[in-house]
């Protein structure tokens, strides 16, 4: 069992740094996979980004809700960020996500495409009270996370062959057709083997 992953990123144009951020945490039977997009752009969007990343990476055990109430505590008072956070379980085949604000995830299973949306809101800033949704997982299963520098209104459905794709090529077509230059903006792929 496996999650292969692929990512793709680009600062907002004129900008040599991304205010987005991401954490891809493997584990034994699965992933957690986190978009950040850090409110603006510029170093001292990136800055915190990397500061987020490298909290993230401190403590990936905790459920997907724990672990961005403890960003948000920790992070408080700060520039404020947009995240979603996606827990990937293959032995119980099982996904778990949550997001505050405007990162969005996207899933494919036999044919068609569902959208999750994130709760309202600015961690940093204030929260909801953080309600995560789970669903299942089988093979082939692909998930698209992405920070709001990738259009929201994306037609899938219409690309009949994308989600044959490998996740690198997918990441790379998103980004060449859905990013807005003027924005950070990230796309994290994931597909899931069983086997």
């Amino acid at each position: 069992m496996s999650v292969q992953v692929a990512m793709r990123q680009t600062p907002c144009f004129g900008e040599v740094s991304s205010g987005d951020g991401v954490v891809v945490v493997t584990r034994a039977h699965g992933a957690l996979i986190v978009v950040i997009d850090v409110l603006g752009h510029g170093e001292v969007a990136a800055l915190l980004a990397r500061e987020m990343e490298g909290f993230i990476k401190g403590c990936p055990a905790a459920s997907v809700a724990g672990l961005m109430e403890m960003v948000h505590q920790h992070f408080k008072g700060e520039l404020g960020a947009a995240i979603t956070m996606l827990s990937i379980d293959l032995e119980r085949r099982q996904f778990q996500v949550v997001g505050v604000g405007n990162v969005m995830l996207r899933k494919h299973r036999l044919g068609k495409w569902f959208s999750f949306y994130a709760q309202s809101g600015v961690v940093c800033e204030m929260i909801p009270t953080l309600v995560p949704l789970e669903g299942s997982v089988e093979e082939h299963d692909l998930f698209i996370v992405t920070s709001d520098g990738i259009r929201e209104n994306i037609p899938l459905e219409e690309e009949h062959s994308l989600s044959c794709w490998s996740p690198s090529q997918i990441a790379g077509y998103m980004m060449e057709h859905f990013a807005k230059h003027h924005d950070d903006a990230t796309v994290v792929v994931a597909r899931c083997h069983y086997g």
